[in-house]
């Protein structure tokens, strides 16, 4: 969610502004990997910390909901949740916070690529490499 719909930083002042990964994504999803399905049992939660928010605005921008906002939500709403309910929505507020930082680079990896994957994609970049290194000699 977060990858999808963070633009990423331009590598340099000359380059254009790039569409958010979402707009590419709409255009190359045929060829991609399809996400994971979430089956847990407990899409509830999913549903509440989307309703709680996902993330806090702080002075520079997102930050990971706190006890006290799901605390204010569970009192003003009458929801009750357990312990355990309120650290997941917690968690899934901190990753996702955390992905919305991470994906500002232009080499983020979406989150649900395998290392196996990242690996090959390294080695393709390290051939490719040695490639034009050959050829510029």
């Amino acid at each position: 969610m977060a990858w999808l719909n963070t633009t990423p930083e331009k590598r340099d002042e000359n380059q254009k502004p790039t569409q958010t990964r979402r707009e590419k994504f709409e255009i190359v999803k045929s060829t991609l990997l399809a996400m994971p399905e979430f089956d847990l049992g407990e899409e509830y939660l999913l549903a509440t910390w989307r309703e709680i928010g996902m993330f806090g605005h702080g002075a520079m921008g997102a930050i990971p909901l706190t006890w006290s906002e799901i605390k204010a939500y569970c009192e003003l709403t009458g929801v009750k949740l357990d312990v355990w309910e309120v650290g997941v929505i917690m968690r899934l507020s901190r990753a996702y916070v955390s992905m919305l930082s991470e994906a500002k680079s232009p080499d983020c990896a979406p989150p649900y690529i395998t290392d196996e994957y990242l690996d090959k994609r390294k080695k393709a970049a390290e051939d490719a490499a040695k490639m034009r290194d050959k050829t510029s000699n």
